[in-house]
């Protein structure tokens, strides 16, 4: 037998193709055992498949979340119908009484793939290039079709589940959901951007995960067009953190600006939570602030009230056992958060707009702490920004910047965009880095780059720096 590699195969092909490439070429090997008589060979060559193409294959599930690539590997008669033209597997026989007689090499091929895959998505997906939605009912039969599987095989149908993004919420699809729950499994994500279901499912999805106590992340994206929606799940998961989901470790939340702040007494009463993720569309209002669609003075007020709701709600200490904090909202906001946090912060990013120098000013002085007592642990930061028009000169930013001279950094990252009607590009120079970094003397990564964008251009690359 002889395999010939196509030359487009490491460029052109997809990663769930070239899954599907790769299963297709060991099944010719397969083609040379009968799998009734041949059952301990087949055993050993399972073996021996997983152990040759584990590194290969694991890299190209851990790209994958959609049920696409498991389609793949469900036998046709246990899917729906409109699913069984996406399945890989020939089906020999005329006809299968029924879906539990599955054949041998069927179940050997789901033995060997299924335990590469880390991260499913119960959400809409693509199927191909002409079929476009994937829908509830879909999402049911494909995970009855992998519960089935489970089933005859007497194991967990997807074994080494480490991660599950649900975007499903009815009360049935997160019923089959929870059903894929492991040992292993740590991480939920919920993102229910084309969420049907009601409030009442999103709680009980939420109570259900408050019951996993392996659990140790959860990331929600609230941002959903549907506001009567967004404001239900905010409601939902506002009381499921007063409940207590003391287990979390790591929590991300996606909102609208201002919304993030009800979470946080709940979030701070978490007693494990070290890595915590804050973003809104803040720089998305902004923008549109200045082409005319929204006021400045409702957004400047939201973001005042927020701002001084998180100093007054958590007072001069929270989170005493926060590590690594990420944020993508307005200055003020994360000013305000980093005055908040006590924990022994060792890691820090943030992505924001600045309307005026003194923004920049003040969120540098909240990012080093106390000149007395800097923060001493923080040894990665990473600071991406843009200004509005005119908002302050690109040459002005680097004197504000040496004030994260009492740091001791490990790693800085700047990725700035400076919006401005002047004609030059203003770099800093070599004696401004040395100056930046004489202090930093552990440093062992530093990336700075800059774009510029004038009236009539669109942004070009001012300076990159990267050691």
């Amino acid at each position: 037998m002889e395999l010939i590699s196509s030359h487009t195969f490491p460029d052109q092909h997809t990663a769930a193709k070239r899954v599907f490439d790769t299963v297709d070429v060991l099944d010719l090997i397969l083609d040379h055992f009968d799998p009734y008589r041949d059952r301990s060979s087949l055993a050993r060559l399972a073996r021996t498949r997983t152990a040759c193409f584990r590194p290969s294959i694991s890299r190209l599930w851990k790209r994958l979340n959609s049920f696409r690539p498991l389609i793949g590997l469900l036998p046709k008669h246990v899917l729906a119908h409109r699913l069984q033209t996406f399945s890989t597997t020939t089906n020999e026989d005329e006809m299968v009484p029924t879906p539990r007689d599955i054949r041998d090499d069927d179940f050997l091929r789901w033995q060997i793939y299924s335990p590469f895959v880390r991260t499913v998505a119960v959400m809409p997906c693509l199927l191909s290039e002409t079929i476009t939605t994937f829908n509830d009912h879909d999402d049911m039969a494909v995970l009855k079709a992998i519960f089935l599987i489970g089933s005859l095989l007497g194991t967990k149908a997807l074994p080494n589940l480490t991660e599950l993004m649900m975007g499903s919420l009815t009360s049935t699809t997160s019923i089959l959901a929870s059903r894929l729950k492991t040992s292993l499994l740590t991480s939920i994500i919920l993102n229910p951007k084309a969420v049907h279901g009601d409030v009442t499912s999103v709680l009980g999805f939420l109570s259900l995960i408050d019951s996993w106590k392996q659990i140790k992340k959860l990331k929600v994206i609230t941002l959903i067009s549907n506001r009567q929606m967004s404001n239900e799940l905010t409601t939902a998961l506002f009381t499921i953190l007063h409940v207590g989901i003391e287990q979390l470790e790591s929590f991300s939340l996606r909102s609208h600006c201002g919304h993030s702040v009800v979470f946080l007494p709940g979030l701070n009463n978490l007693p494990l939570l070290s890595q915590l993720a804050l973003s809104d569309n803040w720089s998305k209002l902004r923008s549109s602030v200045y082409d005319g669609e929204a006021s400045f003075g409702v957004l400047h007020e939201v973001d005042a009230c927020s701002s001084q709701t998180i100093r007054q709600t958590l007072g001069s200490g929270a989170f005493h056992c926060l590590t690594g904090l990420a944020m993508e909202s307005s200055p003020a906001f994360c000013a305000a958060m980093l005055d908040v946090v006590r924990g022994p912060l060792s890691r820090v990013t943030i992505r924001t707009t600045f309307t005026a120098l003194e923004e920049l000013r003040a969120l540098i002085v909240s990012i080093v702490g106390s000149q007395h007592q800097p923060r001493r642990d923080l040894k990665h930061l990473s600071l991406t920004f843009q200004n509005c028009w005119n908002a302050f000169p690109v040459d002005s930013c680097w004197a504000v910047l040496f004030r994260l001279q009492p740091l001791d950094l490990r790693s800085f990252d700047l990725e700035g965009t400076f919006y401005d009607d002047s004609a030059e590009d203003h770099h800093i120079t070599e004696q401004g880095i040395s100056y930046l970094i004489s202090q930093w003397h552990n440093l062992r990564h530093l990336h700075i780059e800059t774009m510029h964008k004038t009236n009539h251009a669109s942004a070009h690359p001012m300076q990159k720096i990267v050691r």
